[in-house]
């Protein structure tokens, strides 16, 4: 079994990209397993950069292994873009996820938008540094809308308030095989397991 190094604490994350590389046979650890306790400050202007800052910290502490950044977020077009690259830090990062939705449904409705036209999108930017060093980029969106009330008990963080029109319903309301079909992570990620499968073969 091969080892990738993810740069992430998010124990859902980690569980998420377990399911995605098993298949390949890919051992996913979290950083704190592997012993990097480091704090690695994220001051890029784009997803990309920050995938890159992440995975380059990373990688300079295991230089033999395979690591793995990913830097997402919630853009909402209404409101400029924002939270973008600032999702988890939106209101403030203490702030539970329940006030963060409250924060972005007052700003909406300062707006004057109908409901239906809270159009947003979550985009997933993933930065592979392989054994040799050499990296590459893995980026992809998937759209939708802002729901007014949270839908839904399964996913983390903006998920019970991103309705996903690819599948009508919310993030929060599908199982996990069913996220990891039509999410932004998972069509990166998809793109990534190309990537692997097809290197790995030669």
């Amino acid at each position: 079994m091969k080892r990738l190094i993810l740069a992430s604490h998010n124990k859902d994350k980690i569980r998420e990209f377990e399911a995605l590389l098993a298949p390949l046979n890919y051992a996913v650890f979290g950083m704190r397993s592997v012993g990097f306790e480091d704090e690695i400050v994220e001051d890029g202007s784009s997803f990309i950069e920050n995938s890159v800052i992440k995975a380059r910290a990373l990688k300079k502490a295991f230089p033999h292994d395979a690591v793995l950044a990913d830097d997402s977020g919630l853009s909402i077009e209404a409101l400029g873009g924002e939270p973008g690259i600032y999702s988890a830090r939106f209101g403030g990062e203490e702030m539970p996820y329940a006030s963060k939705f409250d924060l972005i449904w007052q700003r909406l409705k300062a707006t004057g938008l109908a409901e239906e036209e809270w159009r947003a999108y979550f985009t997933a930017c993933l930065c592979l540094i392989e054994e040799d060093g050499a990296l590459r980029i893995f980026e992809d969106q998937v759209h939708g809308l802002i729901l007014p009330e949270p839908r839904g008990a399964a996913g983390f963080g903006y998920d019970p308030i991103f309705f996903c029109q690819e599948v009508g319903k919310s993030f929060a309301e599908l199982s996990s095989e069913e996220k990891n079909c039509c999410s932004h992570r998972a069509k990166a990620s998809r793109a990534l397991l190309r990537y692997l499968d097809a290197r790995d073969r030669h």
